[in-house]
């Protein structure tokens, strides 16, 4: 089966900067996930962020209680998706893909899903900007921060492909 690790892509003054956690595999890791792409987002001042997470979703149905409150990823209904999460210093954007799989589990393309547009998104993986624009030295300390906890974000070089 096909996996697509949760990947965070900033578009900076040097080029691509591609982060890829080791695990999201629990509650704390996801929120560590989250809390370094906003630190990648003050200490390299992107033009603009994309999450890209794959994900269980479930959708509401009218007078249903006791299903609705399990996880998605508990759900027997639940759909398998990835999420594109794309921010920039003024704007908000959100793609939701179906995973289409064969009858053997493979993976085999994308697909739409007929959902409702939203207005906005919530959650541990927006907000992912500064509120306000942080000066040179205010970038310099995220910096700072993110090599002494081990982060290294890789530029993308489009000719190793």
């Amino acid at each position: 089966m096909g996996h697509i690790p949760p990947t965070l892509l900033a578009e900076t003054a040097d080029g691509l900067l591609i982060c890829v956690p080791e695990s999201m595999q629990n509650e704390k890791a996801k929120d560590v996930f989250a809390a370094i792409a906003r630190m990648v987002a003050a200490a390299y001042a992107p033009k603009g962020v994309v999450l890209v997470l794959e994900s269980w979703m479930r959708r509401a149905r009218l007078g249903e209680t006791e299903v609705a409150m399990l996880p998605p990823s508990q759900s027997p209904d639940r759909e398998e998706v990835v999420i594109l999460q794309a921010e920039g210093p003024n704007s908000r954007a959100t793609a939701i893909l179906a995973i289409q799989r064969d009858w053997n589990g493979k993976f085999t393309g994308f697909g739409s899903l007929d959902i409702p547009q939203f207005d906005q998104m919530a959650g541990r993986f927006t907000g992912i900007f500064p509120p306000k624009p942080l000066s040179e030295e205010q970038r310099e300390m995220a910096r700072t921060a993110l090599r002494l906890i081990g982060v290294k974000p890789q530029h993308f070089n489009p000719q190793w492909n």
